[in-house]
């Protein structure tokens, strides 16, 4: 972490999330605790400060941990981060022991970044979540993502949602966001490419916006809900992948 070459010489850190197994070769597991909901991670972890990304990423690991039985307790054994206080103050490293990772003599920067806990499992909130003044760490969750090409010159921007619960049996709730006020068309279309349904929501205001479906007549397994956005800037579409068991 204190390679001048390594981490020392990197701008953003990302932790690869999207899914996980308990041993390097073990399959992957869903995970059960809040937000994944026995479904896979499906998150990247993002920060310019090395420690205060793995710190996040132990907080959720051992979030994960009580709950689901594959892990072991593994997050939870004595120590285990006990490299992430040193990396964040050199007051934490071991007596007699000056990090030197090029041993060219010189010792590596006397704190790599910041560590710390969150408040707890549910509000997942750091000190600078909880005080505008705070200097530690702050946790930002970008629930979705919107991508941008370009068609034949012309800037397009897909619509983005998510659904909750997903997987669901009986009903979801679709929230997405409307640059302007528009006319919305939900077509539910089932794994074997029928379209089941269509809504219309005319005259939707700009902004966040939500939908509750009911799911108990839709097919088992995935089913694909496609939005189309008719406004004043034009027609833009997006597409939700949502299973129902």
């Amino acid at each position: 972490m204190g390679h001048e070459k390594l981490g020392l010489n990197t701008l953003l850190f990302v932790v690869d999330g999207l899914w996980g197994g308990i041993e390097a070769t073990d399959m992957p597991v869903k995970w059960k605790s809040a937000p994944f909901n026995n479904d896979f991670p499906n998150s990247l972890f993002i920060s310019q400060d090395e420690v205060a990304v793995e710190s996040v990423c132990l907080d959720f690991l051992r979030a994960e941990a009580p709950v689901n039985t594959a892990f072991k307790n593994r997050p939870l054994f004595p120590a285990v981060d006990d490299y992430l206080h040193q990396a964040a103050d050199s007051a934490n490293w071991a007596d007699g022991i000056t990090y030197d990772p090029e041993g060219d003599g010189n010792p590596m920067p006397y704190s790599l970044g910041v560590h710390e806990h969150w408040n707890n499992a549910t509000d997942k909130k750091y000190s600078r979540n909880l005080s505008p003044t705070g200097k530690g760490i702050e946790l930002l969750e970008l629930s979705t993502v919107a991508v941008s090409t370009s068609i034949a010159g012309r800037h397009h921007e897909s619509v983005v949602a998510k659904a909750f619960p997903n997987p669901c049996t009986t009903q979801t709730e679709v929230r997405f966001s409307l640059r302007t006020a528009a006319d919305v068309e939900f077509t539910v279309v089932s794994a074997d490419g029928r379209s089941t349904q269509t809504i219309l929501k005319p005259g939707m205001a700009a902004g966040d916006q939500s939908i509750k479906l009911n799911t108990g007549n839709w097919t088992r397994g995935i089913n694909l809900l496609q939005i189309r956005v008719k406004s004043s800037l034009g027609i833009e579409t997006g597409t939700l992948r949502i299973l129902v068991q």
